[in-house]
């Protein structure tokens, strides 16, 4: 054999060896568990990328549940531990006027962009702020469940949007949401064999609504003074307010149509069709920072409200929401006393701003688009007219 033949076969009888100690010493074995979770994130990749629904078996169900709910998700949440965890997902629903973003965690409107307007600085108007909105169900099955953090599973349909907490599939929360045109967004809160879960001495149920208003004109002290929270009462449609000057809270036992978190020139209202019968708390929290530059926000305003529950094994609540802007006549269109958000003076004065002010402004919005321009004209009209 030649020289460099067998230097050849050495070398490699060397590799060998180094391979085979190599491969027994120093790689590590894979655990069973490993080996659950290769498969399991196998096979999320595989689904998120083929986009393609699939039904996982119950051998893969309970194998995915045995090794990511933990004992302390089970603790905590009881039945609706598998919903504690998931990847946060976005669903829009939108129409000419409004593109209406719902998140899967919470199953919340986290956004809320006016199509026809822009903020101060050309950005898209947009009357949520996700990080410092709330939007939570809360109740009680011998664990206190509060929906903000958990999962809900979507399902889309053109303009209709479907958002179920599932305890498991005959048992669930849904919400649905439907965008109408103009400004409405219908949103029902379907109970669906709950009464197997909630606690039977359970009457109510507790919704509670945050939003901590955004910065959208260039003058944070004067959005200040026009934002707030207005309530329309059932009794007599009358329309009353927090103190738009100073922190302020309510607590009203009367049934209520409508609440309002009014903005200086657009409001989110959440309408309840039957009323929303129960004790309401009300609280509008002035911002001490104001001033700052850095703060982001002009009010943090809130409303907790407790919706009737009567523990059918199938119990609909049905609301609304406005996201519009605070235009008298588009607000006078609904009928439900929402154009007394606008405060148009007292007396005589209201009585004009009505009746001549507004169309005056209405026909010259017609022919121009600057604001700056219709309010010098109007200003102009006013004095030839006195």
């Amino acid at each position: 054999m030649k020289e460099y033949d067998k230097n050849s076969l050495i070398g490699f009888v060397l590799m060998a060896i180094i391979l085979i100690v190599f491969n027994t010493f120093f790689f590590p074995e894979v655990t069973k568990e490993e080996e659950v979770f290769e498969t399991v994130n196998s096979e999320i990749t595989v689904a998120e990328t083929s986009n393609v629904k699939t039904k996982t078996t119950l051998s893969q169900s309970s194998l995915i549940n045995e090794n990511l709910i933990s004992d302390e998700l089970k603790a905590n949440y009881g039945i609706f531990a598998n919903t504690a965890i998931g990847k946060e997902t976005f669903h829009i629903i939108e129409n000419d006027k409004l593109k209406v973003t719902v998140s899967n965690k919470g199953g919340r409107i986290i956004s809320v962009i006016l199509k026809e307007y822009q903020t101060y600085d050309s950005l898209d108007l947009d009357l949520f702020d996700s990080d410092s909105s709330k939007f939570s169900l809360q109740f009680t099955t011998g664990k206190t469940i509060n929906t903000t953090n958990l999962f809900f599973s979507a399902d889309q349909r053109r303009n209709s949007l479907s958002m179920k907490l599932k305890a498991d599939d005959d048992r669930y929360i849904e919400y649905r949401y439907t965008i109408n045109d103009k400004y409405l967004v219908d949103f029902d809160i379907n109970l669906v064999g709950m009464d197997q879960l909630i606690d039977k001495n359970t009457d109510a149920l507790s919704l509670r609504w945050q939003m901590k208003t955004p910065q959208t004109e260039k003058s944070k002290v004067n959005q200040n003074t026009y934002t707030g929270i207005h309530y329309q009462l059932n009794a007599n449609n009358e329309v009353d307010y927090l103190s738009f000057s100073s922190t302020d809270d309510e607590e009203i036992i009367n049934k209520l149509n409508w609440v309002a978190f009014k903005q200086q020139f657009f409001s989110a209202i959440f309408i309840a069709k039957n009323g929303f019968e129960n004790l309401t708390k009300l609280e509008s929290k002035e911002n001490p920072n104001i001033e700052n530059k850095s703060s982001l926000f002009i009010k943090d305003l809130s409303a907790a409200f407790e919706l009737p529950y009567k523990s059918k094994n199938e119990e609909r609540l049905n609301f609304q929401f406005y996201f519009g802007p605070n235009h008298y006549k588009t607000l006078e269109e609904y009928k439900s006393g929402f154009e007394e958000l606008i405060p148009l003076g007292w007396g005589i004065f209201g009585w004009v701003n009505q009746y001549i002010i507004i169309n005056i402004f209405d026909f010259l919005n017609k022919y121009f688009s600057s604001y700056g321009i219709i309010i010098l004209l109007l200003t102009l009209i006013i004095k030839i007219g006195l």
